[in-house]
Order: structure tokens, then sequence, then C-alpha cells
């Protein structure tokens, strides 16, 4: 007799647990549907940096993060033409003394460019710059260090030369003569067969290139 209640009992004792479960689930389900939904950024790997009162996208590659928009700002030579891409375009002075960045940002040097091609090549040129070439499709995909084929300008009073609008030309802060008013700048070259430090002789013209920034993780 008491073997049978006691089987009962555990049966009940059962029954009501799965009851009570069940309940609990339902009220669960109920507190979800009134919660919001999580917020998820719109880019996982993006952040960013606000200039002049305009917002740049950054990413981090190795060691460095690296504004991944062309700048926009005051100062820059801007030349829309017919099927490329509106840039604008700066020259080393602009760069270095009117542009406000905020603390612990630069313009980058020779060695920064340097650093972002060690990323995917181990490859160096005479002068000993690193050089990419078949790995140039990382460098601009999977680094996001995106690639706007909009050439350089040599600029002098109101005459302005655009040179090979196949590739992109970046700005460094590296003077190669000093004194000499800003010509024979060094520059980054990134199109889609190579990329690594040039030195663009403007023949006594301001040289402008495409700008963008970096600072040390």
């Amino acid at each position: 007799m008491f073997t049978l209640m006691s089987a009962k009992y555990t049966s009940r004792q059962i029954r009501t647990c799965f009851l009570f479960l069940l309940g609990c689930c339902a009220i669960l389900q109920g507190c979800k549907k009134n919660m919001p939904a999580p917020v998820q950024p719109p880019f996982n790997d993006y952040g960013k940096i606000t200039v002049d009162g305009s917002d740049y996208r950054t990413v981090a590659i190795g060691s460095q993060t690296w504004t991944v928009d062309n700048y926009q700002g005051k100062g820059g030579f801007v030349y829309p033409i017919a099927g490329d891409p509106l840039g604008a375009w700066y020259p080393q002075y602009v760069a270095l003394y009117d542009v406000v960045l905020p603390p612990l940002w630069r313009v980058p040097t020779v060695a920064d460019f340097n650093q972002l091609t060690a990323n995917v090549s181990k490859k160096a040129d005479a002068a000993g710059n690193y050089t990419a070439g078949a790995e140039v499709a990382t460098l601009v995909n999977k680094l996001h260090f995106l690639n706007t084929p909009t050439g350089y300008y040599y600029y002098q009073t109101a005459v302005a030369y655009r040179f090979d609008k196949n590739s992109a030309y970046y700005l460094t802060s590296d003077i190669n003569f000093p004194g000499s008013n800003w010509y024979n700048n060094y520059a980054y070259k990134l199109n889609s067969t190579g990329a690594g430090i040039v030195l663009l002789d403007s023949a006594g013209m301001v040289t402008c290139t495409l700008l963008r920034f970096v600072k040390d993780n």
C-alpha cells in the first residue's frame, strides 16, 4: 500500500513540475516579445573620427588604425571630371599645417605606408620601401584600404595638370628637400596591380594628392 501511494504521489509531482515549467516558458516568451531587439553596429570592423566637423570611417590594420575614406575638408583642390569620382587633392603644406586632427592621429609618413604594405608583402625595392604586386588585392579588399583611382595633380597658380588617373596617390608627410616649397613629394601609389612609395617630381609646381590619416594602436 505504501509503495503504491508513493508511486502515485511521485507521478503527480512530476506532472505538477512539468506544468510549472510550461508556465515558466510561456512567461519567458512573453517577456522576450516585449524586449527590444539588440542593436547591431552597421560596420563591425569600422570606427570613426571627426575632422573639421565631418566623420571618417576608420579600420584597424595590424598595429595601426587608418581612415578608410579620403579626406574632403577645407584647403583641397577639387576637380570634378566626367566619369571620375569626385575627389579632393591636397598639397603637403595644407595637410601638415591647416588640418587639425584628433589626438594621436597624424598625416602618414613613408614609414607608415611601408608598415601598411608589410601586412601583405615582405618585398622591398632598391630604396628599401615595401612594395606589393599581386598582394595588392588583399591590401585593397581584406585590409579595407580602398582604392580611388583619381591620379594626382601638379598645381601652379590657376593651372593644374592631372596625371595617371588609373592609380591613387596618397600624401605622405616626408619632405624630400627641406625648404623646397613642398615640391618633389613622396607619395604612396596604389592601383590594381601594385602599391608602393614613389617620388613625384613636380618640376617646380605644388604636388597635390589624396589624403588619409593614421594612428598607432
